[in-house]
């Protein structure tokens, strides 16, 4: 039975004064941490999925920091891959020889276009270890995905499409509660989530937290909100573990 990670994002980087990414200890504040040491006990295999195939120099970046902040955390594995469109071709063998699946964020809708073109569903769904889903591609692992527009030229991508199928709630990633200081792409981004919250349940996620499902339970760790008929109401805290109870999925 597979484990599942939605995480809105790692924080497993910062900037320095030139605007670089350098890789840092991801914090265990949530026990993002602990879970997947407990989950990847005797690892050795992971697999990097990108979510923009073709910005292989993108990829190979966001790789070493991913392999550099895990090693940081304690984490570290004995043979890394890279799965974007150079390699295509070796998406079954790849995700097969995997412990550990990270599908990375990005563009949403072109991520998922990837997947389609690679049958990551299918090949997914015969997986039985740890998957990691980071923004993009925690939206993505929906059977139903909800695709709120991140920017204004992203609007006449489909709002909804199938997704890799592998748990059945839609999260909104890098969530804010207070719009007070948004922008105009963000405030109308939030408009689309609360309009689109009369007909699904959307889990709003801060930065940090993240949503564990594991012996088909779902449980929040961290902050998190639920996006239901045009109401928000925050759930979980700093340090809390949240059940996610079953009439709210």
């Amino acid at each position: 039975m597979k484990t599942i990670f939605l995480v809105s994002h790692l924080q497993n980087y910062h900037k320095d004064n030139e605007g670089r990414k350098i890789p840092c200890q991801i914090s265990d504040n949530n026990y993002l941490i602990t879970n997947l040491k407990r989950k990847c006990i005797g690892f050795q295999n992971l697999v990097f999925v990108a979510c923009e195939p073709d910005d292989c120099e993108k990829n190979n970046q966001k790789l070493q920091i991913l392999v550099d902040s895990l090693k940081l955390s304690g984490m570290e594995f004995a043979k890394v891959a890279l799965l974007d469109s150079r390699n295509e071709e070796q998406t079954s063998t790849l995700i097969n020889q995997s412990d550990l699946v990270y599908l990375a964020g990005g563009h949403t809708y072109e991520g998922m276009q990837f997947f389609d073109k690679i049958q990551l569903k299918e090949v997914l769904g015969k997986y039985a270890g740890v998957v990691i889903g980071v923004s993009a591609g925690a939206i993505n692992l929906a059977k139903d995905v909800f695709n709120s527009p991140e920017k204004f030229e992203y609007y006449a991508e489909p709002l909804h499409y199938e997704g890799l199928g592998l748990v059945d709630i839609n999260i909104r990633a890098h969530f804010q509660k207070d719009s007070s200081k948004m922008d105009s792409e963000a405030k109308a981004r939030r408009e689309i989530d609360l309009a689109n919250s009369f007909s699904r349940t959307i889990y709003g996620i801060e930065d940090g937290s993240y949503i564990l499902l594991e012996d088909e339970h779902y449980t929040l760790f961290g902050q998190g909100y639920i996006m239901k008929n045009f109401h928000i109401k925050p759930i979980g805290g700093f340090g809390q573990k949240y059940p996610l109870e079953l009439d709210t999925i």
